[in-house]
């Protein structure tokens, strides 16, 4: 890996490099630059745990401080603008107190001098200050602003960060121009502020980043630059880049160094700084003893880190060496894993849920073992100790329940040393059970038994087998239902029909005369006429009444 980030690689891509480094004894060779380890985001990631270096900075007092030039252009509203502020404020704020920091907008040139960061009070309200932001028609002039205002501190780290919508293009900054800015040391870092929509304005903040030997960042709204600048600002803007000349110190002999004197070497100008782990061997030191070439056993695997560039930037002198071409591929080679033997020969057959391993060795001692390390579809190593069946003969069971590649590396050891070593290897297509072809009657008899039935010999036995009766519960709720629904209308009918029953006629009724009443006649012969009730009136002529009443309703 040649100064490789943990964007490029992906989350994945580290993982399978670290367990194919510690299961399967790959080798690993890591080489510097501006874009890996620390700047690269390699901390945390199964990557750094494969590596023999750790990506914190020891002691980051003792490093050179960082300078940062700002070249801040409005990014088209008044709103925008206060995030961008915000912005360029928590980058201010992720800087250690001794590093330097000033801005220089598209208007005016510098606004906010190069100045210690300190607490960080003073620089944060400057930029709060600073009246607007311009929109300038090239940003060449303002990128010189910033590489001025850095040239006055030629001993530290130097960036400019510029942010804009990419439109400044007359004149876009030159390749010429750009690597005069690279030569003075200063990185320079692009983020655009894609508020117009159009590709060629990004495409244009992409380029002064890639000649500027920086990093490019794509926002797409001013909601984003917050992060971006985070990230910026815990990435490169951090006291990883060590930018000064020194001579390596040898610290343990290696065969990396492929019998180069270390002080035969070149000096070096910069370094990614770094902190060796406690188990690794530091080949090569720099300042501070910080290292420069470091190794570890890593699981099965080697794997080494050279913090300094392979690219020039750091290494012009010892690339124009004829000891650098020798120094990289002993580096290589030290990393390589042991070669298979040909006194070892191994050999893998699928068998069910599992691969039967053998691995034949010509001439092995008699305390010799083997052990397998195995490597599974889901990236997880396990080992398996292989049984000594014969002699010279080592045998065991892989599990393969799941589908996928199966990676097997077998060390045959003898003493507590290795002897031999192979890798084998084999691919579960799809699942297991599928393996089997035909019926397992075995299987189905068993089903049968526990389901209290047999195994039928054809499809005409199954309408001659007795079937035991079953009882069911059966639901009256729809019966229920219907008659309900059939006496509902009767009901209503019954409550309708009133059966009125026919009053008799009395005799002194039919005798009176019309119009007549009946108490005058009564008088009229001489007879008292009865006391009549004091209250309501007789119930004879209440009936055809309440009758009528009841006729009318019903025609009704």
């Amino acid at each position: 890996l040649v100064d490789v980030s943990a964007a490029q690689l992906g989350y994945q891509r580290m993982e399978a490099l670290a367990t194919a480094t510690r299961d399967l004894g790959v080798g690993l060779a890591a080489f510097g630059g501006t874009n890996t380890f620390g700047p690269g985001g390699l901390a945390g990631t199964p990557l750094e745990q494969a590596l023999p270096i750790d990506m914190r900075v020891a002691n980051p007092q003792e490093k050179p401080p960082v300078a940062v030039m700002l070249v801040l252009e409005s990014v088209e509203s008044p709103a925008g603008d206060l995030v961008l502020r915000g912005a360029a404020r928590q980058l201010v704020a992720n800087l250690s107190p001794q590093d330097l920091v000033g801005v220089a907008n598209g208007e005016t040139g510098v606004v906010v001098p190069l100045q210690p960061v300190g607490n960080g009070k003073k620089v944060e309200r400057d930029i709060m200050d600073i009246p607007s932001f311009g929109d300038p028609p090239s940003y060449v002039p303002y990128i010189q602003d910033g590489a001025s205002a850095l040239a006055g501190h030629p001993g530290d780290t130097k960036y400019i960060v510029v942010l804009g919508d990419g439109d400044a293009d007359d004149p876009l900054p030159t390749p010429s121009f750009m690597a005069g800015i690279v030569h003075q040391g200063i990185t320079v870092s692009t983020v655009g502020a894609d508020v117009h929509g159009v590709p060629q304005f990004m495409a244009n903040m992409a380029a002064i980043a890639a000649e500027g030997d920086g990093r490019f960042y794509d926002s797409e709204a001013a909601s984003q630059l917050p992060s971006i600048f985070l990230d910026e600002g815990q990435t490169q803007l951090q006291p990883w880049i060590v930018q000064e000349r020194f001579r390596v110190a040898a610290d343990v002999a290696s065969p990396a160094l492929d019998g180069i004197d270390p002080s035969s070497l070149p000096p070096l100008d910069g370094y990614v700084a770094s902190t060796t782990k406690p188990s690794a061997q530091v080949v090569l030191s720099g300042p501070g003893g910080d290292p420069i070439l470091a190794q570890w056993q890593y699981g099965l695997g080697t794997a080494l880190a050279w913090t300094s560039d392979t690219e020039g930037r750091w290494t012009a002198e010892l690339l124009r060496s004829p000891l650098a071409g020798k120094l990289f591929a002993g580096i290589v080679a030290a990393t390589l894993p042991l070669a298979a033997s040909p006194a070892l020969s191994l050999s893998a057959q699928v068998e069910g849920d599992s691969a039967h391993l053998v691995a034949q060795v010509a001439g092995a001692p008699a305390d010799a073992s083997a052990l397998a390390h195995v490597v599974g579809p889901d990236g997880q190593g396990s080992d398996v100790l292989l049984a000594e069946t014969a002699p010279g003969r080592f045998e065991g069971d892989v599990p393969t329940s799941e589908v996928g590649a199966y990676l097997m590396r077998v060390e045959v050891s003898a003493g507590g040393r290795v002897l031999d070593a192979a890798t084998a290897g084999v691919a579960i297509a799809y699942s297991p059970e599928l393996r089997f072809i035909g019926t397992d009657l075995p299987f189905l008899r068993e089903v049968a038994s526990a389901g209290g039935g047999v195994v039928l010999s054809s499809a005409r036995q199954a309408l001659s087998e007795p079937v035991p009766p079953v009882n069911v519960a059966q639901s009256l709720a729809e019966w229920l239902l219907v008659l309900a629904a059939i006496l509902l209308p009767l009901d209503v009918a019954v409550r309708r029909l009133v059966i009125a029953r026919e009053r008799p006629v009395l005799a002194e009724e039919t005798r009176a005369t019309p119009g007549e009443p009946r108490k005058a006649k009564a008088a009229g012969r001489g007879r008292k006429p009865p006391a009549e009730p004091p209250s309501e009136p007789p119930a004879e002529e209440e009936e055809p009444v309440l009758a009528s009443k009841l006729l009318e309703r019903l025609r009704r």
